[in-house]
């Protein structure tokens, strides 16, 4: 059994006498860090949303979706085992809530056993008499060796080169959507009042204010139950909310769940499969939406769940067959494709395209050029990047090793550029 199985085998043991349902919480942005379930791999913080103009009616709209966002989070992660979820609020006299110094404090309270993180908050803007809502995420990783995508190829006779890329920081932001009118102050609106928690089972029972902090319980005929730390009761039903036209109000929550169970699985080492049939379905979905759009939002959107499905198939690669790791490439190149100007995702394309690069084929050198292509265009948007530089290095030794230099490249050009990455790196160290 290897080390991911085997951690997953002892905290399934560990569920079945403690519970390994999700632990929800509350706490403040100024200090989000605190009590957490003892067997989270992962924590989601749900920020909430602010607006970005002193119009009362934005600040209106931003209140009701931060209230609707925070439930539709508890729905969204009722199924989140090994999964801590904080809903954050402003604290009495508190400036408004900024994502960026939550997840700064989170970075800070992170340790050696910390899982790793989800961030998700939003924006209420108003441009002339329309209101947007505008949601954001992001991963906070804690173990940087659990978000690398690793290659070894050999060098020279007995010695192989190891190469290494990290999975991005990136921020994914989702297109804004139209939530109400300075006109008429129609604003985003729970149709059904599906998220409104009830003290019974019941949309005719009374509302019920939801626990500081709570787990959850039994489900009974499409409602599920909220049992605070003291024993206190209440209920939500778990039909996602829509406005008054019909529309799902927060559809990204799907994303959200999936995003929390990738970073959590990435802490373990392994994928699940139930794990990759959502980011699969997720991907599937979001092609059909943002496939064909041109805006960097969607874009980014589209890319990093192409990543997330990369990195499920590289957690295999290791022990199944070579399908794995092209699987994994091909996705990473997706990525690439989507955003060109992102450096981290050009260093991930260059490491996906040389694992079917450079030897025993005819049309090595055409390979070695696209390699190539992929490190000259993530070295032009940020040419002091480590991870870039050591990888670069053993490129340029590896090419050297094999004889082979880039379709259009000489090979002084090559050495000139290699002593540019090594002084670089002496620079940087």
């Amino acid at each position: 059994m290897n080390a991911a199985l085997h951690r997953l085998a002892v905290l399934s043991a560990a569920c079945c006498l403690a519970g390994c349902a999700a632990i929800f919480d509350s706490a403040t942005c100024s200090a989000p860090v605190g009590r957490s379930a003892p067997q989270a791999l992962v924590s989601v913080f749900v920020v909430p949303f602010e607006a970005t103009s002193a119009s009362p009616i934005a600040e209106k709209a931003a209140e009701e979706s931060a209230r609707l966002i925070k439930l539709e989070s508890i729905k969204a992660n009722v199924d989140g085992d090994f999964t801590g979820v904080t809903l954050l609020s402003r604290g009495l006299f508190e400036q408004p809530c900024d994502a960026q110094r939550v997840i700064a404090s989170i970075q800070d309270g992170a340790n050696a056993s910390s899982g790793n993180s989800l961030v998700v908050w939003g924006i209420v803007v108003k441009r002339d008499e329309l209101l947007a809502s505008q949601l954001y995420s992001r991963i906070v990783w804690h173990d940087d060796d659990r978000r690398m995508f690793k290659l070894k190829l050999d060098g020279a006779p007995g010695r192989s080169l190891d190469f290494a890329a990290p999975f991005p920081d990136l921020t994914v932001a989702f297109p804004q959507k139209t939530v109400g009118s300075d006109v008429n102050g129609v604003l985003l609106v729970d149709k059904e009042m599906l998220s409104i928690p009830r003290a019974r089972p019941s949309f005719t029972a009374v509302a019920a204010d939801l626990p500081a902090s709570f787990s959850i319980g039994v489900r009974e005929h499409g409602w599920v139950q909220l049992v605070s730390d003291g024993g206190k009761q209440v209920w939500l039903n778990l039909a996602p909310a829509r406005d008054a036209s019909g529309e799902r109000l927060f559809p990204e929550t799907d994303y959200f769940s999936a995003a929390s169970a990738f970073a959590k699985e990435q802490r373990l080492g392994s994928s699940e499969p139930a794990t990759k049939a959502r980011v699969a379905r997720l991907l599937k979905n979001y092609e059909a939406q943002y496939g064909a759009a041109t805006d960097l939002d969607s874009r980014t959107v589209l890319a990093m769940v192409h990543l997330m499905v990369a990195f499920q198939d590289y957690a295999d690669a290791h022990t199944a067959d070579d399908d794995m790791s092209t699987r994994a490439a091909t996705h990473i190149l997706a990525a690439a494709g989507l955003l060109p100007g992102n450096a981290e995702i050009a260093n991930l394309a260059a490491l996906a395209a040389m694992a079917d690069c450079c030897a025993g084929h005819g049309d090595a050198a055409a390979r070695a050029a696209r390699v190539q292509e992929h490190f000259d265009r993530a070295l032009q948007r940020d040419p002091a990047n480590l991870s870039l530089l050591r990888n670069l290095d053993k490129w340029y030794v590896l090419v050297e090793q094999r004889g082979i230099a880039p379709a259009g490249m000489a090979r002084d050009d090559l050495r000139k550029r290699h002593r540019d990455v090594r002084a670089r790196l002496r620079a940087g160290d």
